[in-house]
């Protein structure tokens, strides 16, 4: 059977990793580089809870309002990853069943999506309304297409979600044009890390090997 393909968002399709990085040291300008870096080897908002109750905020709750849509003014602008269009338009054509796990928002999500032309492409959005835990919502897309983990086929840049795709053992790629680099995302020796690739030509070559 074709493979259910489970793409993560920022960092993989959208090159969006250094406008929420930047978003996240106006909000923890006291956080040490290293606090900032590691939001992205454990769940995002589990990591976002911790660095709050470390560095709690000042602001106002109007200052809130603004730096936040800032953020959604700023990530608004960024492209997607040069090839990534067609390799989505092309899965699609071919059978695959595209969905997202990712830990952005609706609103940080769904307008890059209509942007581009490509929401239509995708079957399940499992934004952070459906679920705060990446590994509920891959829960939620096996019952949804009723398969088990290992028909599915997860794609990601961090090794947070690297490690929250190995609770159940489902298939992970890798790839090194967003967050992590290679040596990151190898790092923990999960199982589940099926391949890294370094380009979207390589990430549709062995997609469509299976």
């Amino acid at each position: 059977m074709k493979k259910l393909l489970i793409f993560d968002f920022d960092g993989v399709i959208f090159d969006s990793t250094k406008v929420a990085t930047d978003y996240l040291r106006t909000l923890f300008p006291l956080a040490t580089e290293g606090e900032i870096n590691a939001v992205l080897i454990g769940n995002f908002h589990e990591s976002m809870e911790r660095l709050t109750a470390l560095y709690p905020s000042q602001d106002t709750e109007e200052e809130k309002i603004l730096r936040r849509e800032r953020y959604a003014k700023n990530k608004l602008g960024v492209k997607t990853y040069a090839g990534m269009i067609n390799l989505l338009n092309d899965l699609h054509a071919a059978g695959y069943i595209l969905t997202l796990n990712t830990s952005a928002a609706n609103a940080n999500c769904i307008p890059l999506l209509d942007r581009e032309k490509i929401t239509h492409l995708f079957d399940f959005l499992g934004t952070k309304e459906i679920a705060k835990s990446k590994v509920e919502k891959f829960k939620l897309i096996q019952e949804a297409y009723h398969v088990m983990s290992e028909d599915t086929l997860f794609i990601t840049d961090t090794l947070g979600d690297l490690e929250e795709a190995a609770t159940d053992n489902t298939p992970t790629i890798g790839v090194t044009w967003g967050a992590h680099t290679r040596d990151i995302l190898t790092s923990g020796g999960h199982k589940n890390l099926v391949q890294v690739v370094d380009q979207v030509d390589e990430l549709r070559e062995y997609i469509l090997k299976l």
